[in-house]
């Protein structure tokens, strides 16, 4: 049963009560929000940190590395070509060579 006392301080806090039940229902939210942004700042700060190189350590220069791979996969088809064409030398037939051709009737 409600009595008249409790009306009286039910009304008033009813505002707070019900920012306090968004705020809850908001926390997931928030701290996903949060925690994106603090990833985000991780990430540039990565992003912007210069690693020191060790003596000795050598650069990855990936579009010379794939220019080397193009040229001896290039030379590699070019001596397979050569191997190819010193296999097929013109074989004389009956002391005819190849250029030359025997039609007969």
């Amino acid at each position: 049963m409600i009595r008249p006392i409790d009306t009286q301080i039910l009304y008033p806090n009813s505002p707070e009560l019900s920012n306090r039940q968004q705020i809850d229902n908001q926390k997931p939210y928030l701290q996903q929000e949060q925690f994106a942004q603090l990833m985000q700042k991780e990430q540039l700060a990565k992003q912007e940190k210069v690693h020191k190189m060790e003596k000795g350590q050598k650069v990855q220069d990936s579009l010379q590395e794939k220019k080397n791979k193009q040229q001896k996969e290039h030379s590699k088809k070019d001596n397979n070509k050569q191997k190819v064409h010193e296999k097929i030398k013109p074989q004389s037939l009956n002391g005819y060579s190849e250029s030359q051709i025997d039609i007969r009737i």
